[in-house]
């Protein structure tokens, strides 16, 4: 019983031995792990950037963010430098609308933001009736296809000429016109009977702004104002360019165009101006022309996004001659599905792909033709 009760006393002695051993060995361990982590914790504040670092930090992000908008939205920044007007990329790139998908016709539509125009009607003196013909000629046969239906429009007088030479007119307000792709303005002339009158609006132009028209006077040189090409500096960009004096405006006049000056009197009584075609040709020194470019840039980059728009616009389906019987276009009818069976035609016989069918007579003032190509054809 003696040594029974040794054996017993010995062994409740060597496990207090050894739960003490194993309890100074975790708080050893206890002790190293909060060192490390305590270390490490030092280590990732130390490695911290501090307040003046993260506001630099930021700035440079901001600085990149602005530098990619810029470059991805540099192809739309068209204002010319000697118009003076302050248009940035990222103010155009606001102008893009996409909508949430909630219906199909949603999905892949694109629309430019016109919530800084006039709202309410044209000037009814300034509109006249638009009949839609539909395609058809004064004989009721259908010249152009896929024409009809689309919504009813006025169609309003725009001033192409700028011949009220010398009187400032003021910007009233800036209008959607259904009949062209570009903006038009609403100008009151400071003259005895307060005369309204449409022009195209120049991208930049604002309501409030006073523009002038002159044909021998001094006027800046800015944007909406219009001025002979003999009296337009050399490198300005500008839109609605005669051809011939006295005319009216033929170049330049859909959204976001513009026109280059190039030389002047190169060809004596001459200028040579750049077209966006990348055509140069000389125009009479003679010819009026307003400094910018025209409004809306953007417009090109819009998706209608279903047919039903593009019917609301006034064009129809295409139907293509595949499609058709052989009593309507050449490459019509077939068993099943065909190529036609010959080189693409229109419903005449006319070779439509790569084949020349005119010959074009060269026009002694162009001297750069469109495309760049230089020469004759």
């Amino acid at each position: 019983m003696l040594q029974l009760a040794k054996r017993l006393l010995s062994s409740k002695q060597s496990a207090t031995a050894a739960a003490a051993a194993a309890a100074s060995r975790s708080a050893l361990s206890f002790s190293s792990s909060s060192s490390s982590s305590f270390s490490s914790w030092r280590r990732a504040m130390s490695s911290q950037p501090s307040l003046d670092d993260q506001q630099q930090q930021q700035q440079q992000a901001e600085e990149a963010g602005d530098a990619k908008a810029n470059k991805s939205m540099e192809s739309f920044a068209f204002v010319a430098e000697a118009s003076g007007a302050s248009v940035t990329s990222r103010d155009l790139f606001r102008k893009i609308i996409r909508a949430k998908p909630f219906t199909p016709g949603q999905r892949g539509h694109v629309k430019i933001d016109r919530s800084e125009l006039y709202s309410g009607k044209p000037v009814k003196s300034l509109t006249v009736g638009l009949r839609q013909s539909g395609g058809r000629n004064n004989q009721g046969r259908i010249t152009v296809w896929q024409r009809g239906g689309g919504h009813k429009r006025k169609y309003r007088l725009v001033d192409f000429k700028r011949r009220v030479f010398d009187v400032p007119a003021k910007v009233l307000r800036l209008e959607y016109d259904p009949n062209r792709s570009a903006h038009i303005a609403l100008l009151e002339y400071e003259d005895e009977h307060s005369t309204l009158s449409y022009i195209i609006a120049p991208q930049g132009l604002q309501e409030g702004d006073v523009i002038m028209s002159t044909w021998d006077g001094e006027v800046d040189i800015r944007v909406g104002n219009a001025m002979p090409l003999s009296k337009v500096p050399i490198g300005t960009d500008i839109h609605c360019v005669e051809l011939q004096p006295g005319r009216g405006a033929q170049l330049a006049r859909s959204a976001g165009a513009v026109c280059r000056l190039l030389e002047k009197n190169a060809k004596p009584g001459f200028a040579l101006v750049r077209i966006a075609s990348k055509e140069s040709r000389y125009i009479p020194l003679t010819c009026m022309a307003t400094i910018g470019q025209v409004s809306n840039p953007l417009h090109k980059l819009r998706k209608l996004g279903k047919a039903g728009r593009k019917r609301w616009l006034g064009r129809r389906p295409t139907v293509r001659g595949v499609a058709m019987n052989p009593v309507d276009h050449p490459h019509g009818g077939g068993e099943g599905k065909t190529s036609g069976g010959r080189p693409s035609v229109t419903p005449w016989g006319v070779y439509t792909k790569g084949v020349r069918t005119r010959k074009k007579p060269r026009n002694p003032l162009v001297v750069v033709r469109r495309g760049g190509a230089r020469g004759k054809r």
